[in-house]
This record gives structure tokens, C-alpha cells and sequence, in this order.
């Protein structure tokens, strides 16, 4: 007698995650050439696989940062996959820090104007509107302005002085200080 029997082997065994991948927090300044995300992304964050019919391969979904790079996140799923289209998938999140504060370019100057009899208050507010001329920059996201003035102190007749701190911060709370006299 003969006998006719057809044997089907089939992978329907997803790949074994043997690590996971691993969240990644990094200074904005690895921002800037790329490497560190492109690492983190070509690796992985970190996560192995197996499969025991065939290779894995790797794929991502990255596409952006959430937001800019002070703050910027990505929550990112990486899928191993084998030959036959089983897979098996790990999240992980890079996160991008600013621990560098603004860098002062200029520092407030002093300003002395002729009393107007009218306690001069277009030129205090175009005084504290410039910053007393201060200029500040940051590498990672604009700056925000802030003073601490409340009010002139008296002098004699319409005199008055105040000294004013200008305060210049980033996204990410950093801030300096420069001082000035009007």
C-alpha cells in the first residue's frame, strides 16, 4: 500500500521579547547632530528579540518630537518581527532636557531723563517695554521677560528713582538677572 500525506509546518509563534526598550532622557545639545535619537531609534531604546524560526526584524513609528526640544517628547513603539509576520512590541519615551540657562548679551543700562512734571511714565514704560536695553538669548527656545518694578521712591519735588531687575527666562525655567537704575 501506498500512502500520501502532506506535513505543513507553521510559525505561529510571535518572537520572545527579551528585553524591553528603555526610556532616554538627553540634553537638548545631542538635539543638534541628531545622533542620540537616531541611536536610541537604531537600537531600539535598548529592547532584544528572538524567534525561534527565523530572523527579527525591527521597525518604529517614530515620525517627530511632541514639541520643541526643551520638553520635547516621543513615546515610541519598536516591533520585532519574524519572517512569517509574527511580532511582539515594546514602548519606551525620549524625552529632551534644558539644563542650560540664557546667556546675558547685553546688561540693562541706566537711564536718567528730565522730569516731565507728569511723573514720566511713557519713559519708564519704554524703558522697562526694552528691557533697559537688556538682550538676552537662549539656544534651545525664546525668552521671556519679566521686573520686579512696583514704584518710584520719592526724592525731592517731582524726583524719583527706582532700581528695576530684569529677569529672563526660558522654556524650561532657567533664568538670569541684570539690574539697572532709572
Amino acid at each position: 500500500s501506498e500512502f500520501t500525506q502532506s506535513i505543513e509546518v507553521l510559525d505561529l509563534q510571535a518572537p520572545s521579547l527579551e528585553a524591553p526598550a528603555s526610556d532616554l532622557t538627553v540634553e537638548c545639545e545631542s538635539l543638534s547632530d541628531q545622533s542620540t535619537l537616531e541611536n536610541w531609534l537604531n537600537t531600539q531604546g535598548g529592547a532584544l528579540a528572538s524567534d525561534n524560526c527565523s530572523d527579527v526584524t525591527w521597525t518604529h513609528d517614530f515620525t517627530a518630537l511632541e514639541s520643541s526640544c526643551a520638553g520635547g517628547t516621543a513615546t515610541v513603539t519598536f516591533t520585532a518581527s519574524d519572517d512569517c509576520g509574527n511580532s511582539v512590541s515594546t514602548t519606551a519615551t525620549i524625552e529632551f532636557t534644558d539644563s542650560t540657562e540664557p546667556e546675558l548679551l547685553i546688561t540693562a543700562a541706566d537711564e536718567t531723563v528730565e522730569c516731565d512734571g507728569q511723573g514720566n511714565n511713557a519713559d519708564i514704560d519704554t524703558w522697562l517695554a526694552s528691557n533697559g536695553g537688556a538682550e538676552a538669548s537662549d539656544a534651545f527656545s525664546g525668552i521671556t521677560w519679566s521686573t520686579d518694578f512696583d514704584a518710584f521712591s520719592d526724592e525731592c519735588g517731582l524726583t524719583a528713582s527706582a532700581s528695576v531687575t530684569f529677569t529672563a527666562m526660558d522654556a524650561s525655567g532657567h533664568s538670569l538677572r541684570t539690574t539697572a537704575s532709572f
